[in-house]
């Protein structure tokens, strides 16, 4: 898929068939992430890969936005260990340039996915912290949740105003 085709078309995807994604692919997804910038190249996140489907129903309960794991083959969060940010207040931004990357190398390989934020919800990170157990310095940015697509991609549509184009100030 060319870059400017898989930009224009990629969509947050709800609905899948169940079947599973090959984990070569699912390898392909996370590693597409590491290649995000990151805020002097501190490169803070950690993957969790979630492919045990009983723990979708603990994942759905701690998280009110992500119903569509049931029909998911996986589910990726990410996290971002504090202690390896150079530019300290910088994990969020570099976790967000990691996941898109992550959705845009899913919709390359022809897999629908959707993006659900833990972080800013303090609640839901400590939720997620408390089941992954995870270590003091790490948190919890985002869970993606991805499966084979159970119905084609809605239609593109034209999404640039012009009129949202400032030149040199407002």
């Amino acid at each position: 898929m060319e870059l400017f085709e898989a930009l224009k078309t990629r969509r947050s995807v709800r609905s899948f068939n169940g079947q599973r994604i090959p984990e070569e692919d699912i390898q392909k997804i996370m590693e597409s992430g590491t290649y995000a910038p990151s805020a002097l190249n501190a490169q803070p996140w950690h993957f969790i890969e979630v492919e045990d489907s009983t723990k979708f129903g603990d994942l759905m309960h701690i998280h009110p936005y992500i119903s569509s794991l049931a029909s998911a083959s996986h589910a990726i969060v990410l996290c971002a260990d504090t202690a390896l940010e150079k530019a300290p207040g910088n994990w969020m931004l570099d976790c967000s340039a990691c996941i898109q990357n992550m959705l845009l190398a899913a919709h390359g390989l022809g897999y629908g996915a959707v993006w659900a934020g833990i972080y800013p919800d303090s609640g839901r990170m400590e939720r997620f912290r408390d089941y992954f157990k995870l270590p003091k310095t790490v948190v919890a940015h985002s869970i993606m949740v991805i499966g084979c697509l159970s119905s084609p991609l809605p239609v593109v549509t034209d999404r640039f105003k012009s009129e949202k184009v400032h030149k040199n100030q407002w």
